[in-house]
């Protein structure tokens, strides 16, 4: 049997995107069932994934192991993953993720080239392509355009994430009217938005496992917009992006006022969000925003028995 053993280089959002793919295809693939599950080496030893993986679990026809942060194997993980390749595991795939695209800077990519696995390479340029050809056919669909300034701008704050970007522009085109073009000031008026309905505040409240308070926050919402689900989904990723960013920015040492320019916020809404920004784990807002993708994905495809309901359900989940 042939080994199903991938790894994926690239920007953790669109890399992402690409894996919900492959898994999807997989799952076609597989009609008897197929188990997935995520791991991250910060929680959970390789030799535990390992030794879960040599079991396949009743009425499962494949199981899928993600590796959310393989950049942290080490050399000793790597010469045990070679051991368990000398006879993986039948029906069971591993799929790898790292954001290190230099291949030969990346000692995991090297590795994975000797095991014979699959590389999947997504560039900046792969990442900025996805986006404005979604950004270009999504719209042409409503008979409507963006102006080239409104358009880097959405790029900018939610680019990576095509997936998402089909809520946001769902509702720009509604707002948009009769309007032929979508405008930089549209785009900033629905930016504005966020503080209105106080998706800030959802957005912090989910950030740091208040699920009760996140629940009443997402219910006085939905009773006051009367909002479709998947336009709130975007709104409330649109915010978890651009935390997920400026967590990202500290680590790298970059300056406050510029973390507040790159992640597009309003001056009168800095204070608020680098509090967040510091505060919240960077951990805890990847897994928040890779809940975010499963829900999206099972409301579009109707795998979710009722909206908000699987909404409800993520929020709790968030906070355990």
């Amino acid at each position: 049997m042939a080994k199903l053993f991938y790894l994926f280089l690239g920007d953790p959002f669109i890399v992402d995107e690409q894996i919900r793919e492959l898994t999807a295809r997989l799952e076609k693939e597989n009609p008897g069932g197929v188990s997935k599950q995520t791991f991250r080496l910060k929680e959970t030893p390789l030799a535990a994934v390992l030794t879960q993986a040599r079991t396949l679990p009743f009425l499962i026809s494949l199981q899928i192991f993600k590796i959310a942060d393989a950049d942290l194997l080490k050399e000793g993980d790597l010469e045990a993953f070679s051991q368990y390749w000398e006879a993986p595991a039948p029906a069971t795939c591993f799929i790898l993720q790292s954001p290190v695209t230099d291949l030969k800077k990346n000692p995991l990519a090297k590795w994975a080239q000797k095991e014979k696995a699959e590389i999947l390479l997504f560039s900046d340029r792969d990442k900025q392509g996805a986006a404005s050809k979604f950004i270009r056919d999504k719209l042409r669909q409503y008979g409507k355009k963006m102006a080239p300034d409104a358009q880097r701008r959405l790029e900018e704050q939610v680019g990576d994430a095509p997936g998402m970007l089909d809520s946001i522009l769902n509702q720009m085109a509604t707002y948009a009217g009769e309007r032929e073009e979508i405008t930089l000031e549209m785009l900033e008026m629905f930016e504005e938005k966020l503080t209105a309905v106080n998706v800030y505040h959802l957005v912090d409240a989910i950030s740091f496992g208040k699920t009760q308070a996140a629940l009443k926050l997402f219910n006085e919402y939905i009773r006051e917009n009367d909002a479709d689900i998947l336009s709130f989904l975007g709104l409330l990723h649109w915010q978890l992006r651009r935390l997920w960013l400026a967590a990202v920015l500290l680590e790298q040492g970059v300056s406050e006022n510029s973390i507040l320019f790159r992640c597009g916020v309003y001056e009168s809404q800095g204070r608020n969000f680098m509090r967040q920004a510091r505060q919240v784990s960077r951990l805890r807002l990847e897994k928040t925003v890779e809940g975010l993708f499963q829900l999206d994905w099972a409301i579009k495809t109707g795998r979710a028995s009722e909206d908000t309901l699987a909404v409800e359900q993520w929020i709790v989940g968030c906070g355990a």
